[in-house]
């Protein structure tokens, strides 16, 4: 890449400004052109950018932790002293695949499940090649979970988070692209050079992950990752945020150094503490291991055809609906999961939960009230919610609300205790 047309575009103002607000806390490594300057560096100063600039530089690349002094770190550090330097982390979700329409559907879709969860923060932007990248603030996240203070669960709480989104989004994925392409493996494979043969499991479903992945590897201490509004020094283009909204009718060529935007966020910190906890909830108690207990099935969770009165509701939602202290949110995904679950109609869960949410004290404020009931609304599939202590989560038990009868002991979920003691339900 010519150094005239890196060099004329970092040396405008705004874009030295954006760089180094994005390096505030991170350890940061400048490649030039096969090669990466030593670590760790540092962006202090809007100005280093133009002397790295001036020097060859063509990316910059920042890590996903945050550090209280990223200049300590070093070749060999232990754990521990990581530990203690490490003040934070950003969730960094890595869209790998070499087709970018296909990658760009996987970021749309990534998206909107994470605000299914009623995640307001979540940001993307393009790569700068072929892909996208997709983040969660740290500010997004609770100061601590029953596993252990936020700061410390690093790279553990990405990569569950990260293993978690991917089982969500590989099945709607493939639905997705085997629908777009009429059904023709061929025009995948094309696609994507990869065999046709090696594009489906036993059971004739697409195997999506032969050609795209949620990118695991890069989630891991140290790593880094392409800043925003830097060059990507093979294509020549720039790493643009884009607006969650725009992603599917983002084209490559919108990131040309003539068209950014400086004006659309990545990771920004100005976020609302807890807007991510139901997703880190989630995230730790999905175990794969697990998924024979915690599969569902349509006989057991399809929608009754009348509603189920709120009398015959276990008496573990009993105690949520009674109103909160703590665990709130986690408890309006959950309200809306179990009401949907058991026939209630829309105006139903909406009425129910902005009366729940006057008892609890304090009350969330109604702007996320608005946007669980939003994407209750928007979700077709009908999603139960967790299953009971002995079937593998302590979800209720974290939120001080799950109280055992004879009932709730002999089935996995609240939905069936529902059903079973309504008269809807068979016991097995």
């Amino acid at each position: 890449m010519l150094l005239s047309r890196t060099l004329r575009f970092y040396k405008r103002e705004d874009v030295r400004e954006r760089l180094k607000q994005h390096a505030s806390d991170r350890e940061v490594a400048i490649r030039y052109q096969e090669y990466f300057g030593k670590r760790p560096d540092t962006i202090e100063y809007a100005d280093d950018v133009l002397e790295f600039a001036k020097d060859g530089a063509v990316s910059f690349h920042c890590s996903e932790e945050r550090w209280a002094n990223p200049t300590s770190l070093r070749t060999g550090i232990s754990h521990d002293e990581m530990q203690d330097l490490r003040t934070g982390w950003d969730l960094l979700l890595d869209i790998d695949c070499d087709h970018y329409p296909y990658s760009r559907l996987a970021a749309h879709h990534l998206v909107k499940i994470i605000q299914d969860h009623g995640v307001s923060a979540v940001t993307a932007k393009f790569s700068g090649n072929s892909g996208f990248h997709i983040g969660v603030p740290y500010e997004a996240f609770p100061e601590r979970i029953p596993r252990g203070r936020m700061n410390t669960l690093f790279p553990e709480a990405p990569r569950r988070i990260s293993a978690y989104l991917a089982s969500r989004l590989y099945p709607r994925l493939s639905d997705i692209i085997v629908g777009e392409e009429d059904g023709d493996l061929q025009v995948i494979a094309d696609k994507t050079d990869v065999e046709p043969s090696r594009l489906t499991d036993n059971e004739g479903d697409l195997r999506i992950t032969t050609f795209l992945e949620i990118d695991t590897v890069a989630i891991a201490p140290r790593h880094l990752y392409r800043m925003p509004f830097s060059f990507h020094e093979k294509s020549g283009l720039i790493s643009q945020p884009v607006p969650p909204e725009e992603i599917l009718g983002f084209d490559r060529l919108d990131a040309k150094p003539g068209k950014v935007d400086l004006s659309v966020p990545f990771l920004d910190r100005d976020v609302e503490e807890g807007d991510a906890e139901t997703l880190i909830v989630q995230a730790y108690d999905h175990e794969p291991r697990r998924e024979e207990e915690t599969d569902r099935s349509d006989e057991e969770f399809d929608p009754p055809a009348e509603a189920v009165d709120r009398q015959y509701f276990p008496p573990t939602i009993q105690n949520i609906l009674s109103g909160l202290s703590d665990g709130r949110k986690r408890a309006a995904f959950t309200l809306c999961n179990f009401l949907k679950s058991v026939g209630w109609s829309y105006d139903q869960i909406e009425h129910e939960l902005y009366e729940w949410n006057e008892r609890n004290n304090p009350s969330l404020r109604d702007v996320y009230i608005e946007s669980q009931l939003k994407q209750a609304k928007k979700q077709k599939e009908v999603i139960p919610p967790h299953n009971y202590p002995h079937a593998g989560t302590t979800y209720y038990e974290d939120l001080g609300v799950y109280e055992p009868d004879n009932l709730s002991k002999k089935v996995k979920n609240p939905v069936q205790y529902a059903r079973l003691k309504s008269g809807e339900g068979s016991e097995e």
